[in-house]
This record gives C-alpha cells, sequence and structure tokens, in this order.
C-alpha cells in the first residue's frame, strides 16, 4: 500500500520570484536585481535564502504563471533620465549626451559611455596615437586600460619614449578612479570620435596600396614601387614604409624575435622559403638568428628535400611575412622603422625554432 504524496507546496509571490530571479541567474541573465530598492534586494536575498526545493510541477506553473505575466506587461522603460541614457549611449550625439549626462545627481554612471569606449576600437592606429598624445598622462593610462592588451601594447609602442613613461607611471593612480569619472572620459572620447570626418574608407591610402603590395608578387610589388618611385617619389616612400615583405625582414625584424617568427609558421614553410635561396640574405639572417643546432638541422633537411618550386617558395615567403605582421598587429613583436639603417643580428641571443624542438 503506498502512501498519498504530499501536496504541492504553495509559494508567496515573493517566492515566486525569487525563484525566476534564480533561474534568470543560473542561465547567465541579468534580471536588474541591482536597480531594485535596497529594501526589497534585502527581501529577495532573505526569501532565497529561504527556499530549499521546488518540485517540477509547481516550477512549470510559476514559470507559466511568469511568461503569461510578462506577456501582459507590454514595454518596460529604463525609468528616470540616468536608465534612458544607457539605453540611448551610441545613439545620441556625444555632446547632447555628456550635457544630459552632467545632470544626473552624481554624474554620469558606470553603465553610461560605454559605447564610446567601444569607439576605439573603430579609431586608426595614427588616431589613437595622436589622442594619447593630446591627453594626459592619467586619461592615457585609462584609455589604454580600457583596450585590449595587445591594442593597447600596439599603441603605446608608437609613442616616444618620455611620453610612453609618463602613461605607464599614471597606471598606479587608475585604481580609485571612480565609475563616474571613467564614464566621463569615455563620453569625451566619444566626442574626439565623432568629430574625425566621415571617410569612405576605413584605412588610409598608403595602408590600403601596402596591404595590396604584400599580397602581391615580389616581381610586381618591387616593379610597382619602382614606378611610384619615378611617379609620386613622397608617397612611394610612405609606401615603402608601410610595406613588410620576405625581402624586409633582415633590415626591421629584430633578430631576437626571429625564433619566434618561425615556431608561428609551419616548418615546410620555413624550409620552402629558406630553400629557394638557402645563401641569400634572408636566409642568412633567419638562420643566423636560432642556434647553430637548429640552423644546421634545417640545411640538413634541405639537402634532403631538394630546391623548392619557384611558386611554392615564394607562397611560402608570404606566409613567413604575413606571420609577421600578424605577431606586429597583435603586439607580441615590434619592427624597425624602414628608415632605420641595417643592424647585424645577435647572433648570442640564439633561440629554438621549431614546435617540435
Amino acid at each position: 500500500m503506498s502512501l498519498p504524496s504530499a501536496p504541492a507546496p504553495t509559494l508567496s509571490r515573493p517566492q515566486k520570484a525569487a525563484v525566476i530571479v534564480h533561474l534568470l541567474l543560473a542561465e547567465g541573465a541579468d534580471p536588474g536585481v541591482t536597480e531594485l530598492p535596497a529594501a526589497l534586494q534585502r527581501r529577495l536575498a532573505r526569501t532565497l535564502g529561504g527556499l530549499r526545493s521546488v518540485d517540477r510541477a509547481t516550477l512549470a506553473g510559476i514559470v507559466a504563471e511568469f511568461a503569461e505575466q510578462l506577456d501582459g506587461a507590454g514595454v518596460r522603460f529604463p525609468g528616470g533620465l540616468g536608465g534612458a541614457l544607457a539605453v540611448l549611449d551610441g545613439k545620441l550625439a556625444p555632446e547632447v549626451m555628456a550635457e544630459l549626462a552632467a545632470e544626473l545627481p552624481d554624474g554620469p554612471g558606470a553603465r553610461i559611455g560605454a559605447a564610446s569606449w567601444d569607439a576605439l576600437g573603430t579609431m586608426s592606429p595614427d588616431a589613437l596615437q595622436a589622442l594619447l598624445e593630446a591627453e594626459t598622462p592619467e586619461v592615457g593610462a585609462v584609455l589604454l586600460s580600457k583596450l585590449p592588451a595587445n591594442r593597447a601594447a600596439g599603441a603605446i609602442a608608437r609613442l616616444d619614449r618620455e611620453r610612453a613613461t609618463l602613461i605607464a607611471t599614471a597606471f598606479a593612480g587608475t585604481e580609485g578612479v571612480p565609475p563616474a569619472t571613467v564614464a566621463r572620459i569615455g563620453l569625451s572620447i566619444g566626442g574626439a570620435v565623432s568629430a574625425q570626418p566621415p571617410r569612405a574608407f576605413a584605412d588610409d591610402p598608403v595602408s590600403r596600396v601596402g596591404a595590396i603590395l604584400n599580397a602581391a608578387t615580389s616581381g610586381a610589388r618591387n616593379a610597382l614601387l619602382d614606378d611610384l618611385d619615378h611617379a609620386a617619389p613622397d608617397f612611394a616612400a610612405r609606401v615603402r614604409r608601410a610595406v613588410f615583405s620576405w625581402e624586409n625582414i633582415p633590415e626591421r625584424l629584430e633578430a631576437r624575435d626571429a625564433p619566434k617568427v618561425l615556431r608561428a609558421v609551419d616548418n615546410g614553410d620555413v624550409l620552402a622559403a629558406v630553400g629557394l635561396d638557402p645563401d641569400g640574405t634572408v636566409a642568412s639572417f633567419l638562420l643566423g638568428a636560432i642556434s647553430a643546432r637548429l640552423a644546421d638541422q634545417i640545411r640538413g633537411e634541405l639537402e634532403e628535400v631538394g630546391a623548392p618550386k619557384p611558386d611554392a617558395a615564394e607562397a611560402a615567403q608570404q606566409a613567413i611575412a604575413a606571420a609577421v605582421r600578424d605577431m606586429v598587429d597583435r603586439g607580441e613583436i615590434t619592427l624597425r622603422s624602414a628608415a632605420e639603417p641595417e643592424e647585424l643580428p645577435d647572433l648570442a641571443g640564439a633561440g629554438g625554432r621549431r614546435k617540435d624542438d
């Protein structure tokens, strides 16, 4: 004889609300608990702490009741000027956003100005550099703190040493910066970004031509650069600084970074790229920047596989040059300026090359 099951518990409205909040938080959603008055937050916490378990049928009933009420609720507005500005962030003109944010009792909140910080990702490296040079070191430290680490590293690397040191030192004072101040700086940054005139192309002409030439074959690239030297010498000089190809490796890549680059590419590409001209300037630079043992191992493998086909070798050389450019973009390495004289590699600082070594 089976005992009759206990009746499902009848939950109060606060308990049902606590169940819904628990479900939303478990799924990673933000039910807006922080926006509730302090008294309601305390009540919610105590109610949630008093719950132990809810059977499936009761849970399904609570969810269905919540869905029905939500369906009939219509539109929920943010409430207050601060909430409205958080919703309209990125939709209003920066100067209007700053003006309205100043009317808030405690200044702009942490949620206001987020779109302005997101706009940093759309700024060109030159525009970002100009912004860091124009602002105070303290603002520069906040600005870099809002960027991904790799982008921040690339930005600070473009500054002169004195300016970079000032900004790095200013990081020590950012620990106690209130969210309202960060939001206010974000609104200011948004104004600087919006002040830039609209452009049909995201990159400047030099960058666009440089990207095309980086992907071109060496013959086509050199021919076009020679023609540009005659037609537009100043423009050609700027393009040459933007171009980075296999031939530029010895003059612009630091010898200490060569092992890191070679580890980032396929061993077959290394053999094909170096094998086309093992005694050439680029091959000699790369082999001289790694350990003698690994260099001898590569030479031995080259003797086994033989000379590569020119097309395969050029594709491999482009792959290595592309790996260098990617590492520069990620802030992992820096290149010497094209205007700097060629420096001999420090062969004493040799490192390992291959992933399996």
